[in-house]
């Protein structure tokens, strides 16, 4: 928090600064997903996804 803002004005700040990462993240961890959710993620024709579940 800068000096001399208040509690209104620095959350809206961190919200300009914060919103766009976390977006991406999640963004890109569902799109990473889509396979899985598809059931053509590399090592499904395998059968390893039972090894780990």
């Amino acid at each position: 928090m800068k000096a001399g803002m208040n509690k209104t004005e620095a959350m809206l700040e961190s919200i300009k600064i914060r919103t766009r990462p976390v977006l991406m993240t999640a963004f890109a961890v569902s799109v990473g997903m889509l396979p899985v959710a598809q059931g053509s993620a590399i090592g499904l024709e395998l059968g390893l996804w039972r090894l780990v579940g």
